[in-house]
């Protein structure tokens, strides 16, 4: 499911990525599109992915070869209706800042499967309860 929400600033977007961070994204499930380059550190120190929909002289001119907005192809990867698209490229052209999130179950579930989590569940587990527990390799 893909989440998204529409910022006048930094400061404001900064605080909602701290909010989905702290529902349990990672950074690697959070996207941000804006019409200009962003300032946060943050962001810069991060593995969220942040489009920049202006973009340079050459990504303008290869868009425009191909028939393609900037702003359609940086919201082309969400599925979205076509009044979606509609709503997101305004909101970017007016100089809005769009947060979106969308959950990565593959690897939350392998995360999850991962026989090294379990081993790290199993032993926490047992600690906790006062049991020591083996593990063959």
């Amino acid at each position: 499911m893909i989440k998204a929400s529409q910022h006048d600033n930094e400061e404001s977007l900064l605080r909602a990525i701290d909010k989905v961070k702290e529902e349990g994204f990672e950074d690697s499930e959070i996207t941000v599109i804006t019409k200009e380059t962003l300032q946060s550190e943050k962001l810069n120190n991060s593995e969220i992915r942040v489009k920049v929909s202006s973009g340079t002289f050459s990504d303008k001119f290869a868009k425009f070869l191909i028939g393609e907005d900037t702003e359609g192809a940086a919201l082309s990867e969400f599925k979205l209706t076509d009044e979606q698209i509609d709503e997101y490229k305004k909101a970017i052209i007016d100089g809005k800042i769009l947060l979106f999130t969308k959950r990565d179950v593959e690897a939350h579930n392998e995360i999850n499967n991962n026989s090294a989590h379990e081993s790290t569940k199993e032993i926490k587990e047992a600690s906790s309860i006062g049991e020591k527990t083996e593990f063959n390799s």
